[in-house]
């Protein structure tokens, strides 16, 4: 199983799960058949429309090509890194440094599906994809072409189970304990990226220098503060309350 390491500028090593060639082209093959879906309602939109012949001819050639050439870039920008099929098979696009991809980063790797997609019957086609599997396959990263020039990789959906007993402080100094209704309302707020971070800041809290450790602390608590609208309590440390909200965090929710 091939995994990147990405050390953080707090000195953190995070390791992602690379998806592998058979997951990404089952994700691959859900997106297809959701692009002739999308190809069936053009033709018969066509059908429909066949008193106009020549606009409706032009207008269809126009959508099959944004249908065939704009589905990733724009599903992908919109699921943060997934299209539907990555989002079923839980992968996600990333930048090599393990943050969430940009439109830029979107635009490259698919624009240069062209030439992954090789040999291809017409410009529009799915093609065989000979070139993107050979090159996902030989690379120690399971990258493809428009992975490369965009600097991005395919990665499991990471979902980090936390353990209360790695939180470095007693439940009876944590405030918010027992708090169901509250502890609720967060899991239902935070996304499954802000909650993995959260996690792994609390479970590599021992690993980070202390330099880094209280500004970082301190961005996480205003964040989340201001995320979850919930004051920190006077007195508490921006670390403490942390530590709290990842404590709520991992309660399965009632």
């Amino acid at each position: 199983m091939r995994t990147l390491q990405v050390q953080t500028p707090e000195k953190v090593t995070v390791s992602f799960r690379l998806a592998g060639l058979a997951r990404r082209m089952l994700a691959f093959g859900i997106d297809l058949m959701l692009i002739i879906a999308l190809d069936i309602v053009v033709m018969l939109a066509v059908g429909a429309a066949s008193i106009f012949a020549t606009l409706s001819t032009v207008m269809a050639i126009l959508a099959f090509f944004v249908i065939h050439n704009g589905y990733f870039i724009i599903t992908e920008y919109l699921g943060k890194g997934q299209s539907p099929g990555k989002k079923i098979l839980k992968i996600r696009v990333k930048r090599c440094n393990g943050t969430q991809v940009g439109f830029y980063e979107i635009f490259l790797r698919n624009i240069l599906r062209f030439v992954d997609k090789q040999p291809a019957i017409y410009i529009m086609g799915p093609g065989l994809y000979l070139v993107g599997m050979i090159t996902v396959v030989l690379h120690p990263h399971s990258r493809r072409l428009g992975d490369i020039a965009a600097g991005t990789v395919v990665v499991h959906e990471a979902d980090i189970r936390l353990d209360t007993k790695q939180l470095s402080f007693s439940q009876k100094d944590n405030p918010f304990a027992g708090n169901v209704a509250l502890a609720n309302r967060l899991r239902r707020t935070a996304g499954l990226d802000e909650r993995n971070a959260i996690f792994e800041l609390c479970i590599r809290n021992d690993e980070l220098e202390n330099s880094a450790k209280a500004p970082l602390f301190e961005q996480y608590a205003r964040y989340c503060s201001k995320r979850f609208e919930l004051e920190i309590p006077q007195g508490m440390s921006h670390e403490r309350f942390v530590f709290c909200i990842a404590s709520l965090l991992a309660v399965e929710e009632k």
